[in-house]
């Protein structure tokens, strides 16, 4: 293969660049309280789904070590938490109250959840406040 002209490399790496910055272009952000996501929400639960409710309040708590005790954070007074079982098909509905010092999210784990629900602070939901509650 003959060498590649200056002029030629130049061609190429312009057609590369617009190549690639047209595959960045995302679409339209959609924000949760969107039609859409009602929409899909509708289809995805089933209406005589049972609700669990659950109450959580994250706090400082004391922790007995075996070698004295520590103070950390917790949720209903517990470390790491109550245990919450669900069922596959089954609602969740929780308040999580902030009774620390600074603001707290939650992250769930094994739930298909809306994006806005899943507990990324400054990115996918605002933070909970000291002293304010999230359901």
């Amino acid at each position: 293969m003959p060498p590649m002209s200056r002029r030629e490399f130049l061609v190429f790496s312009g057609a590369a660049t617009a190549a690639l910055s047209a595959c960045a272009k995302s679409p339209a952000a959609i924000k949760a309280g969107d039609a859409a996501v009602a929409a899909a929400e509708r289809r995805r639960r089933n209406p005589q789904a049972p609700v669990r409710e659950v109450s959580l309040t994250a706090g400082r708590v004391s922790l007995d070590t075996g070698r004295g005790s520590v103070t950390t954070w917790g949720y209903n007074g517990t470390v790491p938490g109550p245990e919450i079982r669900l069922t596959k098909g089954d609602v969740l509905r929780a308040w999580l109250t902030n009774q620390l010092p600074e603001p707290t999210s939650i992250h769930w784990h094994g739930l298909a959840i809306r994006n806005d629900m899943d507990g990324v602070p400054g990115t996918t939901q605002k933070d909970i406040a000291p002293g304010a509650t999230f359901t």
